[in-house]
């Protein structure tokens, strides 16, 4: 069994094959769909600014159809129009069932807050990324929007690049979901003065068991965030420990990512094929 990742010249993820080369079945491992709903946010303008996150906080979940349809439009709580068929603009999404603050530096000599809002109707966790002024204010800044179908994804924060600045960590964000076919990512985003980019997206639980086919095929891995143990423009690389099934049979494999500021990626070394003897077994 070979497995492949193919990427677009940025180097996100876009397509996980397994080739079974005894019964010449290709079995396709599709993240395609995942990665278009984690695009880059196109730069927007700073505003509006709100004196009080926690009072957003509450009109998102209590307050008036006027209220949080006009928060909506004004922090572009959007589900994608390319993630509805048919569909030829952008729907608004203004019912939500948590609404979490977290307060950190993503940029540096900044102070940040990232509203994460999470609507299970709407299949979607947004982003929202605001900046503390010195008057004491909240400009926002932008929003990703995650597809969220298989649920809302667990939100960290990680130095993994320079010092004192934080990327945000989303484990278990919706890449694929259909009948016996699931998918969830770990993606990695960074704040730049353009806007939010995604800087890693890797499948981290594939279930491949499309009926009646009787394909039965997983991938589960486990992603570490250790210091760089090659030559490396970042603190910390991506360990992956990823372990792929196929009818019983179970295969291990070890990927390492270093950042490349060229790409603003954190990109597979190809010869990478084993686990160094210090790493730890866990996930941090």
């Amino acid at each position: 069994m070979i497995l492949r990742k193919w990427h677009t010249s940025n180097g996100e993820n876009l397509v996980t094959r397994i080739f079974r080369a005894g019964a010449f079945a290709v079995i396709l491992l599709v993240s395609f769909q995942g990665t278009l709903f984690c695009q880059q946010v196109p730069p927007v303008p700073r505003g509006p600014s709100v004196p009080s996150l926690e009072e957003i906080r509450f009109q998102l979940l209590n307050g008036s159809d006027a209220q949080r349809s006009a928060l909506t439009a004004a922090f572009r709580l959007l589900i994608p129009k390319w993630s509805r068929w048919k569909t030829d603009k952008d729907i608004p999404c203004d019912v939500f069932e948590t609404v979490k603050i977290s307060y950190a530096s993503l940029r540096q000599q900044h102070s940040q807050a990232v509203l994460q809002i999470y609507s299970p109707i709407c299949e979607y966790t947004y982003l929202a990324v605001f900046e503390r002024q010195p008057a004491g204010a909240w400009n926002f800044v932008a929003t990703l929007p995650l597809w969220s179908k298989n649920g809302e994804p667990e939100i960290t924060f990680q130095s993994l690049i320079e010092n004192g600045v934080s990327e945000i960590v989303a484990a278990g964000s919706t890449a694929d979901r259909g009948i016996g076919i699931s998918q969830t990512n770990l993606t990695i985003i960074k704040l730049y003065e353009s806007g939010l980019e995604v800087i890693f997206d890797e499948p981290a639980h594939v279930q491949n068991s499309p009926r009646p086919s009787g394909i039965n095929q997983s991938q589960q891995s486990e992603f570490e965030f250790i210091a760089a143990i090659t030559p490396a423009a970042s603190l910390k690389q991506i360990l992956e420990k990823q372990v792929i099934r196929d009818h019983g049979v179970a295969i291990t494999r070890w990927w390492l990512y270093v950042w490349i500021p060229e790409m603003k990626v954190f990109q597979a070394v190809p010869s990478w094929r084993k686990k160094p003897s210090h790493a730890a077994e866990h996930v941090r």
